[in-house]
């Protein structure tokens, strides 16, 4: 019994060692651009092909932003539309909250262009964002809002990721102690 909880703590150890890596990559991504949510043209330059990000800085998860369509012109013209975000993944950006809003996939490097339709409606029917959360009063102005764009990962290494980290580190610790000492709890 104690080789096979040794052996679960030591094949759980690669696991845990390929999910820090993921981690680390998705630490090493880069910023593209910053605008206001106001801004009517939104020009930006990728360098890499790849999956990028649309984030909305200055919100957390807990606030909704329905009813906005955006799309991107690459350089020759085409448009990309954007996937909103099943799961909005909140993180901080020199301490401003950020939410990944949407995401697109891109094989051409250039001048893209970020629209946003119905921006104005938005604003005018929506000047006061609120938080979604029960007994939360926190409030903030749509227009102070801004946009980020960054490169990102898609969902399914983020998932892998995180699981990877939660069995590695488990397996490792449990698999190796109870190898040790199985008579550990008794």
């Amino acid at each position: 019994m104690q080789t096979l909880f040794i052996f679960i703590g030591v094949l759980s150890f690669p696991l845990l060692i390929y999910s820090i890596k993921l981690v680390i990559n998705q630490l090493k991504l880069k910023e593209i651009s910053v605008f206001d949510l106001t801004e009517k043209t939104k020009d930006f330059e990728i360098t890499k092909n790849g999956i990028h990000a649309i984030c909305m800085l200055g919100i957390s998860s807990d606030f909704k932003i329905s009813g906005l369509e955006a799309s991107i012109i690459t350089p020759n013209g085409k448009q990309i539309n954007l996937t909103e975000n099943l799961i909005r993944y909140s993180s901080l950006r020199k301490r401003v909250k950020t939410v990944e809003q949407w995401k697109f996939e891109t094989n051409q490097n250039g001048k893209h262009t970020l629209f946003i339709k119905n921006l104005d409606d938005y604003i005018s029917k929506n000047p006061i964002l609120k938080s979604g959360k029960p007994f939360s009063n926190r409030k903030i102005e749509t227009k102070s809002l801004k946009i980020l764009v960054k490169q990102s990962v898609s969902t399914k290494h983020r998932l892998i990721s995180i699981i990877g980290l939660v069995l590695g580190i488990n397996g490792s610790f449990w698999g190796i102690m109870l190898g040790i000492n199985p008579n550990l709890f008794g």
